[in-house]
This record gives structure tokens, sequence and C-alpha cells, in this order.
């Protein structure tokens, strides 16, 4: 229950924990201090807080009936509405994510109030056969290709601006401590460029570095293979040739023409390729208990698998794929056979304690 002495929330039996596609149920209770009809909008939603910018979406609006309340008297309407299939609630060092209840009511023309109420939206007992991962599915670019586009950004914009500064400075004689200026500028400009060509042009030397992932999609608890194949480090001796399973955390915080972004690791598994050897394979086992993919504006939880090979003389070359991690919970026939199986050893033990009462009397 939430709100002021004439304007609250209550969700049905005190419930604090919802799964996707339960009802959620409750009333609202108000108390007008005026004879009239009472108008009142319900909304379930969810918000991210934490070090990055807030983000914020509402889902499932509903217009309550509308009952004539008297002065002084309770009102209470009741509502239902059925849960999304996610994102999850999670709070990690630097998001969090909270869903919440809202409702609105129009006390006047000009006035209107807003009260909520906060729960956690959690994976449920089973699985459906289908796509329940709602929001959390989205995706965007990865962070190396982010990466990549932001330096070709910032590259071909000072390369431009340096080509504009020198053409004027040389039209105006100007000093040649302010033309070598522009040049330098030119020059960081160039060395951004070639700082995201960096992975293509290392690309060239080892040819294809094929990584097989036996599926983009595994359970927390789960195992997935990987299998890397690098034919073009035959006869080399590579100062690093490894693959790892990563999961990081990412929160910008926009503050008026920049923006912070943070990062941070929340898991990391890192295997080495057996030296002299250019395929090799490996099995992670995702944690049990590692956080659920979130695809924000400003606010990311990723799973990737990387690899990264270090070539003497050479830029480091660093491929990450993207992978869905999922809540490991049973599919509803999965759960029937299982309470069959324990139904049936139960019937043997019943049997026997049974056979053995009896031969003692």
């Amino acid at each position: 229950m939430t709100g002021s002495s004439d304007f609250t929330i209550h969700l049905a039996e005190g419930r604090k924990v919802y799964h996707p596609g339960e009802l959620l149920r409750g009333q609202v209770e108000v108390i007008p201090d005026r004879d009239g009809p009472v108008s009142l909008k319900v909304a379930v939603g969810w918000e991210t807080g934490g070090r990055g910018d807030r983000e914020a979406s509402k889902l499932s609006f509903q217009t309550l009936d509308e009952g004539i309340g008297r002065s002084g008297e309770p009102l209470r309407v009741p509502f239902e509405i059925t849960l999304p299939e996610g994102p999850y609630s999670f709070a990690t060092d630097r998001i969090e994510l909270q869903w919440f209840v809202a409702v609105r009511w129009k006390v006047s023309l000009l006035q209107k109030r807003v009260e909520r109420e906060y729960f956690d939206l959690l994976p449920g007992p089973y699985r459906a056969t289908g796509d329940q991962r709602g929001d959390q599915k989205k995706r965007g670019r990865t962070s190396q290709e982010q990466e990549r586009f932001e330096m070709f950004i910032m590259g071909g914009g000072v390369l431009f601006l340096s080509i504009i500064v020198g053409a004027r400075m040389l039209s105006m004689d100007a000093e040649w401590f302010v033309v070598a200026m522009a040049g330098g500028l030119g020059l960081m400009g160039l060395a951004l460029i070639l700082g995201g060509l960096r992975h293509s042009i290392t690309a060239l030397r080892l040819g294809s570095v094929d990584i097989e992932v036996e599926s983009s999609t595994v359970d927390l608890g789960g195992e997935l293979p990987v299998t890397v194949h690098a034919p073009g480090l035959e006869g080399v001796r590579p100062r690093r040739f490894d693959v790892s399973l990563i999961a990081r955390e990412r929160a910008v915080l926009s503050g008026g023409r920049s923006a912070e972004a943070s990062e941070d690791l929340l898991f990391l598994e890192m295997y080495d390729a057996p030296e002299g050897q250019t395929t090799f394979h490996h099995t992670f086992q995702v944690p049990s208990d590692g956080p659920l993919p979130f695809q924000g504006v400003s606010n990311q939880i990723i799973w990737e698998v990387e690899v990264h090979i270090e070539v003497p003389r050479w830029p480091a070359y660093k491929t990450l794929i993207p992978i869905d991690v999922m809540p490991a919970v049973q599919r509803p026939e999965e759960a029937q056979v299982e309470e069959e199986a324990q139904f049936e050893e139960e019937k043997v033990v019943m049997a026997a304690v049974t056979k053995e009462e009896a031969e003692r009397q």
C-alpha cells in the first residue's frame, strides 16, 4: 500500500513479487473532498535508476469505472492488469530497474494527482514456448561496434576541421606554428580513423577467423560451447590468443553538452588457446546467479563472447558476439514429468513403509 490518507493503492494480498503474464490485481481507494464523479486511470510500467540517465516506460493504460464520490467517504475501485513479459527487475552496482503500478486521479479540471506502488517482476516457474523476453531482447550496437563508430566520427570530424582551418590560415599568410597546429589536428584525425580500421587491418593479416557459438541463446546455469579456428596463425606465435565469456554493464549520464559513461564487468571467464594450436574448443559454464540482459538507451547489461588475438607488430584483433541469456526455468511439460516421477517415488516409499508395518504386526 502506498499514498496519502485520502489516495491509496492496495495490491491484492499485499504482494510485492509477480511473474510475466500474471494478473496484477488491486484496488484504488480515494476519499473525495466534494461530491461528484471520480476519474481514475491506471497503468503499469518500469523505470531505471542508478548512475545512468533515468529511463521509463508505461504500458497497459486503463480507465477505471468512474464512480460517484461523496465528500469524506472512501470510494474503492478495483483493477486488474495482465503483466508483460519483461524486462525483469534487477539491481547492480550502476543500474537498477523497478516496476510500478501508477494511478492518476483527476481531482478537478486543473488538479491531477498520481500515486505509485512498486513491485518486482521476476522470472516465473515456467517458460512458455514463445519468446518472452520483451524489451530485454532489443539490442543495439555491441560495445566494439560502438567504439569503432565513435572513432570514425571523431576522426572524420577532426580531419575535416583541420583541413578547413589549414586552408584558411594559408590564405591569410598565418604564422607557421598556426599552420603546424592545423596539421597536427589533421594527423590526429587520421590516427583516429586508422584506429577504427585497426581490426580490418589485422583481419587482412590473419585471414579468416571462424568463431562457432553453438547457440546465441543460453540459460543461466547452462553450458555454452565455443569453437575458434584461426588458420592464419599457422607458424606464428601470438602474444595472446584467447576466448572469453563476458557480462558487462554500461551506464551513460548526460549533462549539458557532454555525457559521462561508466562501465563495469559483472562476469568474466577467459580460456587461453593451447600453445601451437590454431583451432580449439571450450565450453563455458554460465553462472546460475548471473545478470539477465537489458538494452536501454543509456543503460545496458550485455553478454558477449570475445575472441582476442595479438600478433607481434600488428594491431590487436578483437571480435565480440552478442549472447542472449535467459532465466533457467522449466517448461510446463518438463515440470509435469518431474512431478509425476516424484509422485511415483513417494508411492514406492509409502508401499515399503506399509509393508514393514504389516510385517511387525
